[in-house]
């Protein structure tokens, strides 16, 4: 399901982190990796994104294992379109669950991350403010 962007006529341009792209590819249910060099002083940056769902940046520093990453990621990104195939009427907590991981991982997400990601810190000036709210204490 993986082909090349525009038949490979954007191999040579420059791509979004300001690099040559070297590698564009993309799945046809709805998803891109682009890998660029020279980016600057980050030697190899590869840009994933599902289209209308998330977008992620990822460097590396060496071609191989950049190489890998990609792989992984198509892998990850295949993972996630077949979980669209199960019909929303079959869609419950564990399908959300299974989808949050899926997505949490192309981000590069562990899970600790984005469980600190998801809720705000207990001392956050948001939960300050939503409690002076709550208990009327809140004045402009």
């Amino acid at each position: 399901n993986w082909i090349a962007i525009d038949n490979g006529k954007t191999i040579g341009t420059i791509g979004s982190e300001g690099g040559k792209i070297i590698v564009d590819i993309e799945n046809i249910n709805g998803a891109r990796i682009t890998l660029e060099k020279d980016c600057g002083s980050i030697p190899l940056a590869i840009t994933l994104g599902v289209y209308g769902l998330m977008f992620h940046t990822h460097f590396e520093s060496d071609i191989n294992s950049a190489n890998e990453y990609i792989e992984l990621k198509k892998v990850q990104i295949n993972k996630v379109f077949e979980l669209y195939d199960i019909s929303e009427e079959k869609r419950d907590g564990s399908w959300n669950q299974k989808h949050d991981e899926l997505i949490d991982g192309l981000a590069d997400m562990t899970k600790s991350q984005s469980e600190n990601y998801k809720k705000p810190a207990a001392n956050s000036g948001f939960i300050k403010w939503l409690s002076s709210v709550i208990s009327g204490n809140f004045r402009l």
